[in-house]
């Protein structure tokens, strides 16, 4: 029998679980609930008994965490092996203060003999900080990442699906309590911003709201446009 493996998503003060079984051809949704976490945030206690209350099978988890928890940085260096890069990045961040992070590279350009690498970094207390409370409770984190890729994927996929042209599509998300704003493409995000953008003003009509939005994603475009 085919195992179930649940995906947990970390966004705000919001927990969203999708439960799925079965294998790489087919799969079987067993369940999906939202909830809103206690104001003391993830903990075992509360993972706990949500897996107890809701009957989730399945121990094994993947996690996305938000891309509040996440830095990019956009490095510039000589065309080097894979090793020399990966030594020539940690000495970028460890003498920039970032020694205490896990990065990934997610875009790497070459163009007159230099490149250009485009790095996402993490602290390592904050990646302990989410895997922890899931481990406390007995589960097991087999995979632990930020959702931006799945953007990516979902975007482009349609993108390719329409057969448009377009280089590079835009996204907007709300939050509980803000908002995000990005650009990518197939392989890259190019560009990511935080919106001070409560959802809650746009439950009723709202010109005031609408209008401070509409500055935020005029503020957003100018910012990618200047690179």
């Amino acid at each position: 029998m085919n195992r179930s493996v649940v995906v947990v998503e970390l966004s705000g003060a919001v927990l969203t679980l999708v439960e799925v079984k079965g294998g790489p051809r087919q799969a079987a949704l067993q369940r999906y609930l939202v909830r809103r976490l206690p104001e003391n945030g993830v903990t075992a206690d509360f993972i706990s008994q949500l897996w107890r209350e809701e009957k989730v099978l399945s121990s094994r988890i993947i996690c996305t965490f938000s891309n509040r928890l996440i830095k990019f940085k956009t490095l510039t260096l000589p065309v080097l092996s894979d090793n020399q890069l990966q030594n020539a990045i940690r000495l970028e961040l460890e003498s920039s203060g970032s020694n205490d992070c896990i990065y990934h590279i997610f875009s790497k350009t070459i163009r007159e003999g230099m490149v250009t690498v485009k790095v996402a970094l993490v602290r390592n207390k904050d990646l302990t900080a989410v895997v922890r409370p899931f481990q406390d409770a007995g589960l097991t984190v087999l995979w632990l990442g930020y959702y931006c890729r799945g953007i990516q994927n979902f975007i482009n996929f349609h993108r390719g699906f329409f057969h448009d042209d377009y280089e590079a599509a835009g996204y907007l998300i709300f939050f509980e309590n803000g908002a995000e704003f990005g650009v990518v493409t197939d392989e890259t995000i190019l560009y990511r911003r935080d919106l001070e953008i409560n959802i809650s003003d746009f439950q009723e009509p709202r010109p005031a709201a609408e209008a401070d939005l509409i500055d935020e994603l005029r503020l957003s475009t100018a910012a990618f446009q200047a690179g």
